[in-house]
Order: structure tokens, then sequence, then C-alpha cells
């Protein structure tokens, strides 16, 4: 059984450890808050100083970070993982990235001989129900598919290039995004025009509009008072620059792209980026109620 490394125990990664530990994974955490990583070694999990200190006491190292950015930086930085990585480690990336700066970050691996798997993932990581959308080459997927079910429900393999399965995730992040959006303007058009918003969700979800803001994000977190769905404000916001630059690097710039991204950028602003990201109804809700 690999060593697994873990870096990044934040909303995202910390339930992934969890998982990992708890199927018997001998696991090395790391997080610059110390505070994170202290449950996870009460489960039996080893504290590190530092990503290279994670490096050293791995086979397989998963990066569950904000962006490329931070990745470069436990990497490449000091007392990053390329000092102590041996050669023939592999590298599992779950971090929502831009594809241009995994093929960056592939070509600076394999010359050191270490391998990338770019794994990004979406849903429900508390309940251990992701699904792995996991790009790199057939064979390398094949021989660390057993470290995904722990925490996926669904492990699909997108593509030969680590890169591909960033392109996935950003274009799945741009429909969630997009439909989030429309959907609260729906419901809060609905609620101000009379109609019981429970009983249009229920119509729209046995029908054409039905999708994941109409049937989880806003019954279950925004109706019931939830407002824990555990993504925030800020992260859809850094999503959305991510998706377009995508969008352009890719020469099919989405019409919809920078509308978008400056709805999410202004809620950001009104409401902060730690938000969690149910809260774009208040948002819409706000705005609406503006209008004469």
């Amino acid at each position: 059984m690999s060593r697994i490394g873990f870096i990044g125990l934040g909303n995202f990664g910390k339930p992934i450890a969890e998982h990992l530990l708890a199927a018997g994974w001998e696991l090395t955490v790391y997080d610059i808050r110390e505070g994170a990583m202290t449950s996870l070694v009460e489960d039996g999990a080893q504290a590190a100083a530092s990503p290279a200190a994670v490096g050293r006491n791995a086979d397989v190292v998963f990066t569950v970070l904000v962006d490329p950015e931070q990745v470069e930086g436990v990497v490449t930085g000091e007392e990053g993982l390329l000092e102590t990585l041996d050669p023939g480690a592999t590298i599992i990336d779950v971090t929502t990235g831009l594809p241009r700066a995994t093929d960056a970050l592939e070509a600076l691996l394999a010359e050191h001989d270490i391998n990338l798997l770019g794994a990004p993932a979406s849903g429900d990581q508390r309940a251990g129900e992701l699904t792995a959308m996991v790009g790199g080459p057939k064979a390398l997927f094949e021989e660390h598919k057993q470290i995904f079910e722990p925490f996926c429900s669904n492990i699909f393999h997108v593509g030969e290039q680590p890169s591909d399965g960033n392109k996935v995730k950003l274009l799945n992040n741009y429909l969630t995004y997009n439909n989030l959006y429309a959907a609260c303007e729906a419901v809060v058009a609905a609620d101000k025009a009379g109609i019981d918003r429970e009983k249009l969700l229920e119509v729209i979800n046995h029908s054409a509009g039905s999708s994941t803001a109409t049937r989880y994000i806003i019954p279950v977190h925004v109706l019931e008072g939830r407002y824990d769905i555990q993504g925030s404000i800020g992260i859809a916001d850094k999503d959305l620059r991510l998706a377009a630059q995508f969008l352009e690097d890719n020469h099919t710039p989405g019409m919809l792209a920078a509308n978008v991204r400056h709805l999410y950028k202004f809620a950001k602003t009104d409401y902060g980026g730690e938000t969690d990201l149910s809260r774009v109804y208040d948002f819409v809700e706000e705005k609406i109620a503006t209008e004469k």
C-alpha cells in the first residue's frame, strides 16, 4: 500500500484526507494552518512541517489547494516537494487550476521523473461522494484508481494529459455557476410574483429546467436556512476567472462568461469572499428587491 502525502486541508481537502485515513491509508499531512492537522493526527495521520517533509514520507502526494500559484509554490518553492520526492513518485493535483499551468507543471515534473495526475473533483466531499475527473496517462490512472475509491462515487478518466482533468472541471464549474445564478433569479422572481417557491422547484425538477441548483442548493441550503454548502463565493469568483481564461486560451470564448463572472465578483464585493456560495441567492434577492 502506497504511503500518501496530503497537502491542503481546507473545506474541500480535509474531508478527502479523512476518508483516506478511515480507509486505512498511511497518511502524512501538511497545511499552513497547524490547527487543520490536529484532528487527523489524533486519528493516526503524521503531521509534517513543510511540503518537503511530506515528500520525504510519501510515494503519492495529493495537493488540494486554491489555485495554480499555490500548487507551484508547494512543488517548487523553498522546502517544496521537489526537494524530497523520489523519482517515480506521483502527484495527484485535485486543485481546480488552469490547463496551461498544469501543462507547465507536468513538463517540470517530467524533468525529475515525477508523475502527475490532474484530478479535480466535484460533489459532496463530506459524504465521500465526489466525482473525480482524472487526466493523465491511462496506465498511470489505472495504477492509482483505488486511491480515489474512499472518497469518490464516480471516477472518470477524461484524457491522456493531466490538464484534461482541469478542462472538464472548469467547464463543469462554468455550468454550475451559470445555473445557480439563473435559478436564484427564477426563484426570487417567482416569490415576488406570489408563486410558492417550493412548488416552483418541484415543477422545475420534473421539467427541463432542473439543475443541481434547483434540486439541491436552493431547496436544501437556502429554503431550509442552512447556508453551509462549504463552497464560497470567493472560490466561485476564482473558478470563473480560470474558466474565462481557459475559454480564451481555447479560442472558444463563452458569451456568458464575462457577464456571469462580473455578477459573482459583485456578490463577492457585497458579501465577502469567505461567504457560503448559497448566499448568492440573498445577493440576487437583494438586487431584485431594489428594482422598481
